[in-house]
């Protein structure tokens, strides 16, 4: 529910806004899981439907895709370089390898 909020606060949208302190308030843990109070329902309802318009308009979009796509193929690149000893030995990686 945080990243949802902030998502929404960074990009500019609206989108993924809810009342999460309602949330907080109607929740209720069980056996099996979780429930909420029926008077809370408006609420979980905001969050559901504000993750689902976050997901089409955010980070579903061709921008943020091809972004993500870029991203992948240069830390695939990097981490062939890096194993195969072709880095310039000006260059460290060290911050890079964790994500090989």
């Amino acid at each position: 529910m945080d990243y949802l909020l902030r998502d929404a606060y960074f990009t500019g949208t609206k989108y993924g806004e809810f009342d999460l302190a309602r949330i907080l308030r109607v929740i209720r843990p069980y056996r099996g899981g979780i429930g909420f109070d029926a008077n809370g329902m408006h609420a979980v309802e905001d969050y559901i439907v504000g993750r689902f318009q976050m997901y089409q308009q955010v980070y579903f979009h061709p921008v943020s895709r091809s972004m993500e796509m870029i991203l992948t193929h240069l830390l695939e690149r990097a981490k062939t370089l890096y194993e195969a000893g072709k880095f310039d030995t000006r260059f460290n990686p060290r911050l890079l390898i964790p994500f090989f």
